[in-house]
């Protein structure tokens, strides 16, 4: 019974303990913050969470405490457990919202707002400002200007567990969109979003560059095509510059305000044409309205006028004065092209001035759409309309007045173009010519000017009778016509036997020349008048010679010749190789034609050849080598030309251009006998000796250049130049020289002279820096002046001068040179009856030996002398002898 008593007592112990067995529970916290302290109470006493908890089973009340948060739960232990319980205490997720609002324009409130949790505190930044608060409202006050970033953080025990941005715009009410309107101008206007604080202006930029300031939110600009770029910058209340607004107005094609055809090349979408839809069908004449959507912000208005019609051209007016100048009258304003021959001309103006040598012109008009007139057709005709009636030798001429040139006449003019009369046709429009006279031609030429000018009437008459009145043969080859009455147009053919020609002469007398061997038999000579195809009679003449009829002539000479067969008639050049001379044989040479000599053989001493040209000149003779005499030579070119050695004497040259010439010749000539030629004897690099003979009448009698030369008893007269020498070895002796213009003239020479006079010479001697002159026993009377002297050594040694105006003039400029006194000598020498003596021009001294001079100038009477430079120099004095 105990026993049962204890079970009883003892199980209801053992389960009451079991049941209320204590048992070790694990709190896991799943919270959202990391690295918190949290405070644990379980049924209101304090336990460590992180430590295992001996807890009775049932219900529990658990406390976790956050700052300032207190978060409950409830757990169940568990009856009857022999095992360690785990529980799971989950926090709710905070939830935090904050927001604000803008109060004013520089003020903004702040919702700080969290649920589930408590936070300790808030902070708050903007600007580098950060404030603190604990309230669940908080104000901001910020500029209106100025975006800022603002900055919220939450915190629970000092640690950050939320944080929000906000980005807080200024109030200000910014440009959002653009609407351009293009017409006449760029219309822009913009569309603001309206916040608290609007734009009191505008600053306009265009392209970069500053435009304006305006004041409302429309934009009037000027229109252009290119692309323009604005930006527009809204000013507010402070001054402040808001945000740039860019806008772009694209490029535009160019479209025209007005149109000669229905078409226009445009690249849009959306085209309104006087209210319809673009076609070219709803093109209208006149004024079009055109609506052109750009893009969604840019519509573009245009007017276009159509026109087709081209302008009229009412009246032109044309004028001519050395140009053409056009007067037009047109319906409206046009641009004119002128089509003419030459050019093509464009001008805008009424009147215009041209040239043409065109008969017309084409006149076009075109507006400023070039809608182009029908051709207008410009008769270009200065010259006025006339009539003309002729009525036998009258004929008359009557002129439109009023035509388009100003100035007009009409000029008479014969076959050679010249004037016989004008006439003003602008003063005298009716006009009769009769005055017309045989054998001529009358043109009449209506003349404006050297570019209009043109022959509207020619007449032509019949030329006068010929009659002979002389009809002789003058000489050789020669026959003279002289007719009665003089005319230009007279014409000759002439028929020998293997010969003709046909001819004209003006005048009424004429020389015709017939080549010489063909008038050696008779012919028929011809004359008529001819004019225009208009003849008179025909006159024939008998044709002959006087001289050559029936004469024979030579081309090629026999090897003898004789007198009686003489003379000789030559048509072609002869070589003479020994020749036979019988008798007193006259060769007549052709015109240039020559004899080259190889020999000639004369039969005995009376034997002579005698050589004449048949007219005018031959060339000459040519003298290979060898001996020439008894010959007489005339009119020839070059009477003898002389090679190598030769000897010429009795010999007569006359009218030759040259009478004798030689280069590199080496020989004698005498008896000679020259006269009436151009040049005597020339002589180039010869050494010749010449005396015994005559010259007189030559222009020049001698002319030796670089030659050695020696003349002994020569006549020499009435020269222009008696001898012209050049760097030439001279002798003269025994020798006169008469009557000439220049007796010598030597350069660069050596001349001695001895026992030979001079006289009645206008200048005897001019020497001019000679080598050397040395006179001996010579005699100078009456001469101009006898000696020259320049710059040349000279001696001269018993010797007079007699009766001349100057005897001896020296001149040696060179003063600075010591001479040898021997180079400047006279001795025993006579001066008489000279007007001068001496006339010393230069700074040399001249010395005398036994020599009297009575009239003299040097350095004793006039001290100095000036050179062609102004230099003033000593004159040279005479020494040894003499008194003024």
């Amino acid at each position: 019974m105990k026993k049962k008593y204890i079970f009883f007592i003892v199980i209801p112990l053992i389960l009451l303990v079991l049941i209320f067995k204590p048992i070790k529970v694990v709190l896991n916290l799943n919270t959202p913050f990391e690295n918190m302290t949290y405070t644990l109470k379980i049924d209101n006493k304090t336990y460590d969470i992180s430590k295992d908890i001996w807890m009775f089973p049932g219900k529990h009340k658990i406390e976790i405490n956050l700052s300032k948060n207190i978060l409950k739960k409830e757990i169940k232990v568990p009856y009857f457990s022999f095992s360690k319980q785990y529980y799971n205490i989950v926090l709710k997720e905070p939830i935090i919202n904050v927001s604000y609002e803008r109060k004013d324009y520089n003020k903004i409130l702040l919702y700080l707002n969290s649920k589930n949790y408590i936070l300790d505190y808030w902070k708050i930044s903007y600007n580098d400002r950060e404030y603190q608060t604990t309230l669940s409202t908080y104000n901001i006050f910020i500029s209106p200007y100025v975006n800022t970033s603002l900055k919220v953080k939450g915190y629970i025990q000092n640690k950050k567990i939320y944080e929000k941005i906000f980005d807080i715009k200024a109030p200000l009410s910014e440009i959002i969109d653009y609407n351009i309107k293009i017409d006449n101008y760029i219309n822009l206007s913009f569309e603001l979003n309206n916040k608290m604080i609007n734009p009191i202006k505008y600053d306009i930029y265009k392209n970069g560059e500053f435009i304006e300031t305006i004041k409302n939110n429309s934009y009037k600009d000027k229109f252009t095509y290119d692309v323009v770029k604005y930006e527009i910058i809204p000013i507010y209340p402070s001054g402040y510059r808001g945000k740039k607004y860019k806008i772009i107005k694209p490029a535009l094609p160019e479209i025209p305000d007005e149109i000669s055809k229905k078409e226009l090349n445009l690249n849009y979408d959306e085209i309104t044409l006087n209210g319809k839809k673009y076609s070219k069908e709803n093109f209208v004449e006149g004024k079009n309205a055109l609506i052109i959507k750009i893009n969604k912000n840019i519509t573009w208005y245009k007017t276009i006028t159509l026109d087709t019609t081209p302008p009229k051209i009412e009246k032109v007016t044309l004028k001519y004065n050395g140009k053409y100048k056009i007067s037009i009258i047109s319906d409206e304003r046009a641009k004119f092209e002128l089509i003419t021959k030459e050019n093509t001309y464009t001008f805008e103006s009424d009147e215009f001035e041209f040239k043409s040598t065109g008969k017309d012109a084409t006149l076009l008009a075109y507006d400023e759409l070039s809608n182009r007139t029908k051709p207008f057709i410009i008769n270009l005709n200065p010259f006025p309309e006339y009539r003309i009636n002729v009525q036998n030798n009258l004929i008359s001429f009557k002129f439109k007045k009023n035509n388009i040139s100003e100035y007009c006449e009409l000029k008479i003019l014969d076959e050679e173009n010249n004037l016989i009369t004008r006439i003003d046709i602008k003063k005298l429009n009716d006009f009769t010519f009769s005055n017309l006279s045989p054998g001529k031609e009358y043109k009449f030429i209506l003349y404006i000017d050297n570019t209009f000018k043109k022959t509207i009437y020619t007449k032509i008459t019949k030329p006068p009778g010929l009659q002979i009145k002389k009809f002789e043969n003058i000489k050789i080859g020669t026959f003279y016509i002289e007719l009665l009455n003089d005319y230009k147009y007279n014409y000759y053919s002439i028929e020998l036997e293997d010969y003709s020609k046909t001819g004209n002469f003006s005048g009424n007398f004429f020389n015709l020349e017939i080549p010489l061997e063909k008038l050696t038999s008779e012919g028929t000579l011809t004359l008529w008048r001819e004019f225009k195809n208009l003849k008179t009679k025909k006159i024939k003449l008998k044709l002959k010679d006087n001289f050559l009829y029936k004469k024979k002539i030579y081309k090629k000479l026999p090897d003898i010749l004789k007198e009686e067969d003489a003379p000789y008639i030559v048509s072609e050049d002869q070589n003479f190789k020994n020749i036979k001379i019988k008798g007193r044989v006259e060769i007549l040479m052709f015109p240039d034609k020559k004899i080259v000599v190889n020999g000639i053989v004369f039969n005995d001493k009376s034997s002579k050849l005698i050589i004449k040209p048949i007219k005018e000149s031959f060339k000459g003779i040519e003298l290979n080598s060898g001996i020439l005499k008894n010959t007489e030579i005339y009119n020839a070119y070059t009477g003898i030309t002389i090679n190598k050695k030769f000897d010429l004497y009795n010999l007569i040259i006359k009218n030759c251009k040259t009478g004798i010439y030689g280069k590199d010749a080496t020989g004698t000539a005498y008896n000679i006998l020259l006269y009436d030629n151009n040049i005597g004897v020339n002589l180039i690099k010869s050494s010749v000796e010449i005396k015994n003979s005559l010259f007189f009448d030559n222009a020049t009698a001698f002319s030796f250049y670089d030659s050695d030369i020696y003349l002994y008893n020569l006549s020499i007269a009435d020269s222009k130049l008696d001898i012209d020498l050049y760097s030439s070895n001279l002798k003269i002796k025994s020798s006169d020289f008469l009557n000439s213009i220049n007796s010598i003239k030597s350069n660069l020479s050596n001349i001695y002279i001895i026992s030979s006079t001079f006289r009645n010479n206008n200048k005897t001697i001019k020497s001019l820096k000679d080598e050397k002159l040395k006179i001996e026993k010579s005699r100078f009377i009456n001469n101009n002046i006898s000696l020259d002297i320049f710059e040349t050594p000279f001696n001269i040694y018993l010797s007079s001068f007699l009766n001349n105006e100057v005897a001896v003039k020296v001149f040696n400029p060179n003063s600075n040179k010591k001479i040898n006194i021997e180079k400047f000598t006279i001795e025993n020498s006579t001066f008489k009856n000279n007007k001068m003596d001496i006339y010393i021009a230069g700074s040399n001294n001249i010395y005398l030996k036994n020599t009297y001079i009575k009239n003299y100038l040097d350095g004793t009477i006039s001290p100095t002398w000036v050179d062609e430079r102004g230099k003033i120099l000593n004159r040279g004095i005479i020494i040894s002898g003499g008194a003024k």
